[in-house]
């Protein structure tokens, strides 16, 4: 099957950039198990992925047609980047599959970066091996949105170190792909009033209203996402994502949220272990990117899940929890079934939602050279 050869011909070549030291033997290794999953991406039939075919192959064929740069910046309806990598990847191969290549390779990359950030942690290879699983296929449908969110990702280790000013301009960056990403700077506030509790607050009083309060918040996020998208101009193209869950759309994300309750009960079983594997090196800070998750996680079980688009950035910042899962317990038996049983749980889940279930039409999977 062209995807698991894919994904463990990625993973092996992130293995040996990870166990390395030689700089250059680290770039070119890294440079390889980002290529393969990009040529893939690229080399995909435009019916791949609802989204391709949708306005990829429309915007495409604009770009060829289109003789200047500002021509097609006038005609052309998607955000500022997209539009960079619409017109100079489809002239400069003359097919879609150069923009489709350019947007798996910059999401592929950011991603990577994100996760490399973060060896000290998890390792690569686990959490390359989670995304793939998890994620990988849904780039090929969410192609302007997941570059927004691995932008975002790649800068989750600035929001983790209190460093918020890079955070936000990775924010920045990433609303240029894909205007939802706006929605990232409501995830820092959340980040930030529990940080903020630890250190302005002698006791947990402080610390618990600002958790639960964010949890208030995530209830009624569905009155505030309509606020916003019916608010602000540019985001009128995504009420649709909101108009999903009166059309059945949440039986698409059965499967992902079955995945993270088995991640809530990990932590509820291994508290005390998921924090001291999170504290790491870097000591208080990664403490709280665990209970960032724990918020995470705990909207999912209340209701948010229909935001099948607008939670997608913390699809990508789980990754590194669901990859860690198995570091939580001390056991080594214990750790080594746990472990084994994120494999089988994350492979089940990618098999039941995008071989079985066909979601987004990646499967099988159909190339421009058939």
């Amino acid at each position: 099957m062209i995807y698991i050869v894919v994904f463990m011909s990625s993973i092996f070549f992130a293995w040996l950039a990870e166990r390395s030291k030689d700089k250059c033997i680290i770039i070119l290794c890294s440079v390889i198990s980002i290529l393969i999953p990009s040529l893939l991406g690229g080399l995909r039939h435009y019916t791949v992925g609802a989204d391709s075919a949708g306005y990829g192959i429309a915007i495409s064929n604009l770009a060829m047609k289109t003789s200047s740069f500002l021509g097609f910046l006038e005609n052309s309806n998607v955000e500022p980047g997209c539009r960079v990598i619409f017109y100079y990847g489809t002239r400069l191969f003359d097919s879609y599959s150069g923009a489709f290549f350019f947007f798996e390779l910059i999401t592929m990359t950011c991603f990577y970066i994100g996760a490399y950030r973060h060896k000290k942690i998890v390792p690569l290879t686990l959490t390359m091996l989670v995304f793939y699983f998890i994620l990988y296929c849904r780039t090929y449908n969410e192609i302007r949105q997941s570059i927004a969110a691995a932008i975002i990702f790649m800068g989750l280790n600035y929001l983790e170190s209190k460093k918020y000013l890079k955070f936000l301009l990775h924010v920045v960056v990433g609303i240029t792909f894909h205007y939802s990403a706006l929605i990232t700077v409501f995830l820092f506030l959340c980040f930030h009033a529990i940080t903020a509790s630890k250190i302005y607050s002698e006791n947990n009083i402080f610390k618990f209203i600002s958790v639960f309060g964010t949890i208030i918040l995530l209830l009624f996020a569905f009155q505030i996402m309509n606020v916003i998208v019916s608010g602000i101009s540019f985001m009128n193209k995504y009420a649709g994502y909101l108009d999903r869950i009166n059309l059945g759309y949440n039986a698409v994300r059965k499967p992902l949220i079955v995945l993270y309750f088995g991640e809530l009960l990990m932590f509820i079983f291994y508290h005390k272990g998921a924090i001291k594997v999170l504290t790491g090196s870097n000591g208080e800070l990664n403490v709280n990117f665990y209970e960032f998750s724990i918020i995470f996680c705990l909207s999912y079980l209340i209701g948010v899940a229909f935001f099948d688009r607008l939670i997608f950035y913390t699809d990508f910042a789980n990754i590194l929890v669901i990859a860690a899962l198995p570091f939580f317990v001390k056991e080594k038996n214990l750790r080594f079934l746990v472990f084994f049983a994120v494999l089988i749980t994350v492979f089940v889940f990618w098999y039941y939602k995008f071989l079985y279930l066909n979601t987004f039409g990646v499967w099988p999977y159909r190339s421009i050279l058939d």
